[in-house]
């Protein structure tokens, strides 16, 4: 229900982005890309040291997995870091495409309407990646509020063990 949810609402940002993007010149969309970039770059260096220290832990639990279940949670855990990283890897790479166009296309004379569908699909792009960009942010930090609630309740039952001896 959550991901039609947010299918919805990816839907409704890029179609309300392309009826207006036309208005956004690509200096400020421009500005927007170097935004996303920053938060992305940040977003993956965050999540792989975050990965890196778990690693060892997690193919630990993997390969002394005793039921299937057991195996299935360490990959779920390590998805949790690598899916933020792929998306906002994804995101540099587009904004790294958009920035080398914008460069090179400054130089060509194009038709207005062949500039306003330029701008509206551009400004459609960058909202979508900006969508997404929060998504990732939201994983990222509900995984976090994920992994200190499961440290908080193995520190509670330690402390109840401890106690009762």
């Amino acid at each position: 229900m959550l991901k039609f949810i947010s299918l919805i609402g990816l839907l409704f940002a890029g179609g309300f982005a392309f009826k207006y993007g036309n208005n956004v010149s690509a200096s400020n969309q421009l500005e927007i890309y170097k935004v996303l970039v920053t938060i992305s770059a940040l977003v993956f260096a965050v999540m792989g040291a975050w990965l890196s220290l778990l690693k060892v832990e997690l193919e630990s639990q993997a390969k002394n997995a005793k039921s299937v279940e057991d195996a299935t949670a360490a990959v779920k855990k390590s998805r949790e870091f690598i899916e933020p990283m792929t998306y906002s890897a994804m995101i540099i790479v587009a904004s790294l495409f958009f920035t080398f166009c914008y460069y090179v296309m400054k130089d060509f004379q194009l038709e207005s309407a062949t500039v306003k569908y330029l701008r509206q699909f551009s400004f459609m792009f960058v909202t979508i990646l900006t969508y997404c960009q929060l998504w990732t942010l939201m994983k990222v930090m509900f995984s976090g509020v994920d992994y200190t609630l499961g440290l908080s309740r193995i520190s509670k039952e330690r402390i109840s063990e401890l106690k009762r001896h």
